[in-house]
This record gives structure tokens, C-alpha cells and sequence, in this order.
């Protein structure tokens, strides 16, 4: 688990430079949606939003490498033996190459993040075989939330928020975000000592904690600062227990809202 830790929060560092570029790109919104993220399940990897030519940055969980696509061509950096610095000369130029302004590109956040040193010279058979697992966490958080879809007609996309670091989706159950669920996928925070699924509800009515519909799949979870249900990962997990995990926790909401 500790390999899992120091992987997750290193994936969480090197994908900022995918927010930096949608927010360097992107109209700035007023929930900073601009500068989220797509998880993509078949390259195993994290996409920034396209730029106004279609291209776009990708961040590669399997080889740690960052992949810059354009229509004309896709060019890869290692991160394994590039400097910050480095980084963000490649990025340049290749926005330059691809006739966009590259002094555009700024590493500039409506948040911050703790001090962590990458130390990419562990990166070895170890911790290739987490960045599976962790990529596989990703991917059945983005399936299990898909299968939502056919549930519930009013929902947001499903996306990576760089802040938290979390796969998340929201469902509004009245078309007016008055009433609604959110769903997802979080690393290890105040809430679980390690990564989670999730689910929790607001409402402008009152929700009965007090009599909580049994669970088969995760645990309710009620303390002063989280009111929701969570599945913790585990070496068995599987799409059949996440899917069934987020069906069972937005049945039960729908019960006490």
C-alpha cells in the first residue's frame, strides 16, 4: 500500500501540467471545470481538454510518459529523465510547432498543492505493476459510473478533478441541482486511509440518517464532516462490485431523500 501512496500522489503531480494546459488554453469557469480531466480506459492514461485545433496533452499512467497529440503528429517525453524545466520547454515548443501561442502555457492553479518530491528514480518492475493497478481503479470507477447512464437522464460528465485527484460524476435528480447524487472514485483523504468509491447526496430537503437502508456492497459512513457511502479498494475488486456498489448506494439515497 505505501508504493500505492507515493505512485498516486506522484500521477496526481505530473498531471498538473494537463490542467496547466486547459487552463492556459481554456475560458477560465467559475467551477475551475475548465481544468479538469478524461480518463482514458483503453491507453490507460489521463487527457487534458482539446485546444481549439483538437490537439491535446495526455498523461500515460503505464510508460510515465506525457504524449502531445495534434492532427499533424504525436510526440511522447519520457518523465523519467526530464527536469520540470524540461517539461515545460517541450510543451512550449511543441504548442509553438503547432502554431499556438507557447508562452501561453502557464502552470497556473486556483489551488496548491503540498510540497512532494517526485523521486522518478524509483519508478522500476514495483511500481509499474501499481501504475496497473491504479489505472485499473481509474477504469472501474469510469465504467461503474457509466453504467448510471440508463438510470438517470440528468448528469454531469465524468471526469478527473485535479485538486482532489478524484474520478467524479453528479446526478441531478430534479433539473435544477436542487436534488442530486455525486459518485466516484477518490485517493486516500481525511475520509478512508486509502483509495475509495463514493457516494453521497444533497438535498433542500431534509435526508434520514437515522433508519439507513442495508448495503451488500460498501459502508455507510456518517460523521460530522461526511454523510455518504463508501467502498474502500480491495485485492478482489472487480466491475461487478463497483457497479453493483454505486446501483446499491443511489437506490438507498433515493430511499431517505
Amino acid at each position: 500500500m505505501e508504493e500505492l501512496m507515493f505512485l498516486q500522489t506522484m500521477f496526481h503531480y505530473k498531471a498538473q501540467h494537463l490542467s496547466a494546459l486547459n487552463n492556459s488554453f481554456l475560458p477560465l469557469l467559475e467551477d475551475d471545470s475548465q481544468s479538469n480531466l478524461y480518463w482514458n480506459c483503453e491507453n490507460a492514461s489521463l487527457e487534458s481538454r482539446r485546444l481549439e485545433n483538437g490537439s491535446f496533452l495526455s498523461f500515460d499512467y503505464l510508460n510515465f510518459q506525457l504524449i502531445y497529440q495534434s492532427e499533424k503528429s504525436s510526440s511522447e517525453l519520457s518523465l523519467l529523465s526530464s527536469t520540470e524545466m524540461d517539461t515545460l520547454l517541450w510543451i512550449k515548443n511543441l504548442l509553438l510547432e503547432d502554431e499556438l501561442d507557447g508562452e501561453k502555457f502557464q502552470p497556473k492553479y486556483s489551488y496548491k498543492l503540498p510540497q512532494f518530491e517526485a523521486q522518478v528514480e524509483k519508478w522500476g518492475p514495483t511500481l509499474k505493476k501499481t501504475a496497473r493497478q491504479l489505472s485499473e481503479y481509474r477504469c472501474l470507477a469510469s465504467m461503474g459510473l457509466s453504467s448510471l447512464f440508463e438510470e438517470f437522464n440528468h448528469h454531469t460528465e465524468i471526469r478527473v478533478w485535479p485538486h482532489h485527484f478524484d474520478t467524479g460524476m453528479l446526478v441531478d435528480l430534479d433539473n435544477n441541482f436542487t436534488k442530486g447524487l455525486g459518485l466516484g472514485y477518490a485517493i486516500k483523504d481525511n475520509i478512508c486511509n486509502t483509495p475509495y468509491y463514493y457516494c453521497y447526496a444533497w438535498s433542500d430537503g431534509q435526508i434520514k440518517f437515522d433508519n439507513l437502508p442495508k448495503l451488500d456492497h460498501g459502508k455507510w459512513l456518517i460523521s460530522k464532516d461526511w454523510k455518504g457511502t463508501v467502498l474502500p479498494i480491495e485485492p478482489e475488486l472487480n466491475s461487478d462490485k463497483v457497479n453493483a456498489f454505486y446501483k446499491e448506494s443511489a437506490a438507498a439515497f433515493l430511499q431517505i431523500m
